[in-house]
């Protein structure tokens, strides 16, 4: 049996849970104070996602910049290099504004790229 530690981001709490697996299937998870903890480590031991940020380039008035961005939601630890393979191509023209999409499906994660601060 292995024993993993991992910190809940769920909630403010940040709970200490203790992940016991075997045979690569959880058998006990505890530590929780709250039942997000369990939902937590579940979806974190099988599969982990995150939220990307980066820049990419920003055209304005013929100088190149750099805007802000993020994922719109978290994508799959599996899928972060493609993501930021697709980022490092992508140039926008301003204007631009927070929460605009600047690239669709990026890294094929089926997530939106949204922009972090507005460029007008």
């Amino acid at each position: 049996m292995k024993t993993l530690t991992m910190a809940c981001t769920t909630c403010p709490a940040s709970c200490k849970l203790i992940v016991k697996t075997e045979n690569g299937e959880i058998v006990e998870i505890s530590g929780n104070t709250c039942p997000r903890g369990i939902a937590f480590a579940q979806k974190e031991y099988t599969d982990p996602e995150r939220l990307v940020t980066s820049t990419v380039l920003i055209e304005k008035d013929g100088k190149e910049f750099l805007l802000p961005v993020r994922t719109k939601t978290p994508v799959s630890k599996k899928l972060v290099f493609d993501v930021m393979e697709d980022i490092r191509k992508i140039k926008v023209k301003a204007p631009v504004r927070v929460g605009e999409v600047v690239y669709e499906n990026i890294g094929n994660s089926s997530c939106e790229l949204i922009a972090c601060k507005t460029v007008v």
